[in-house]
């Protein structure tokens, strides 16, 4: 998920004036998309568990879509900000927004805040962004090996990170937390190979599978309605099983995404 608001933020057009329209448009592109996938996940919630499950859930059963509206007011929010206040304003606007999430969220219990918890990923989306503006303006152009040691250290650092939570929490079971101060480097990394790739890379098998990129987000916006249909019908118990689950969701998720970007009317809720 960090790597696609890098991206996003990555290919937004360096503005110094306001436009009513750089609001706009971000909003007008993701907004409707959650609002079609809520509903189609609300109305099989309901069909599968009832009125009062998903109430219950707020009427918001899908609750891997919260980045598609922080996506949309992030896009928003930096555009209209730096051509206002310029990208170093919003800079450290990000980092306080982040360091705002990770004390609310991961590091709640560390500092004391207990109960807090969840995901609050929209406190997330701008430093995102922000990072693949900076990107953008600077055509930074990493190496390979920058970009591999890049995932490296975030990934390391994301074991690391973990283990110390766990010793000051007193947490003895396995946990995994939605973001990281590793979770940064880490995306960051993933941008960097993404940059090389683009640059550099002549691999057939890579140019075929580019193709597959305009279906991405309508893999993932369907993925967990797969998840819902396919886990009670596979054990997921064992690795084996876990793997099963994972290749049957994605070419599920794959098959409905190709076939909504071939319908006229349906091809924007998936592309």
């Amino acid at each position: 998920m960090p790597f696609f608001f890098i991206a996003a933020g990555y290919f937004q057009p360096d503005v110094t004036r306001f436009d009513f329209a750089i609001v706009a448009r971000p909003l007008k592109r993701l907004l409707p998309l959650y609002i079609f996938w809520t509903v189609i996940y609300d109305l099989f919630f309901y069909a599968k568990y009832g009125a009062a499950a998903l109430m219950r859930y707020n009427f918001n059963a899908a609750y891997h879509l919260w980045f598609l509206p922080a996506l949309g007011v992030g896009i928003a929010v930096l555009q209209a900000g730096r051509a206002f206040f310029g990208l170093r304003f919003m800079t450290l606007a990000a980092i306080m927004l982040a360091l705002m999430g990770l004390a609310s969220t991961t590091y709640s219990d560390v500092l004391g805040f207990g109960g807090i918890g969840g995901r609050r990923g929209w406190l997330f989306a701008l430093p995102f962004l922000v990072t693949g503006a900076w990107l953008a303006r600077t055509k930074y152009a990493p190496s390979f090996k920058t970009a591999v040691a890049t995932i490296l250290l975030g990934y390391g650092c994301s074991i690391a990170e973990e283990y110390l939570i766990a010793q000051f929490t007193g947490r003895t079971e396995f946990f995994s937390h939605d973001f990281l101060f590793s979770t940064f480097p880490f995306g960051l990394g993933i941008a960097f190979l993404a940059l090389w790739l683009g640059k550099n890379s002549r691999s057939r098998l890579l140019f075929r599978l580019s193709a597959f990129a305009s279906l991405s987000l309508g893999i993932y916006l369907s993925h967990v309605l797969f998840l819902w249909i396919f886990s009670p019908l596979i054990n997921s118990n064992s690795f084996a099983g876990i793997g099963m689950l994972a290749v049957v969701t994605s070419i599920a998720s794959a098959l409905l995404a190709f076939l909504l970007a071939k319908t006229p009317y349906l091809r924007r809720v998936a592309t």
